[in-house]
């Protein structure tokens, strides 16, 4: 017999960023941002290949700019037959 369990792994990211200047506005740092979550999508990436063999996904994630820091939290599940 075999039950299907799931694990369930929580990974925060984090990549620093460029500060927009006096006269910049938030809108002109997107491409600065878009660079930084591409990075993160290639950190994580990393991470999946480290974490093994399962079918990882991603199954939530949320993410903030704090002083100049991207910080991804990203919740992942695996799925494994586990023989009972």
């Amino acid at each position: 017999m075999s039950n299907s369990e799931g694990l369930v792994k929580m990974l925060v990211l984090t990549r620093r960023i460029k500060m927009p200047g006096i006269v910049e506005t938030m809108s002109e740092q997107v491409p600065e941002v878009k660079i930084a979550f591409a990075e993160i999508e290639g950190m994580l990436k990393q991470h999946l290949n480290v974490l093994g063999e399962a079918n990882w996904r991603v199954i939530s994630h949320a993410h903030n700019i704090l002083n100049g820091i991207l910080i991804v939290s990203i919740m992942l599940e695996a799925r494994h037959i586990v023989e009972t």
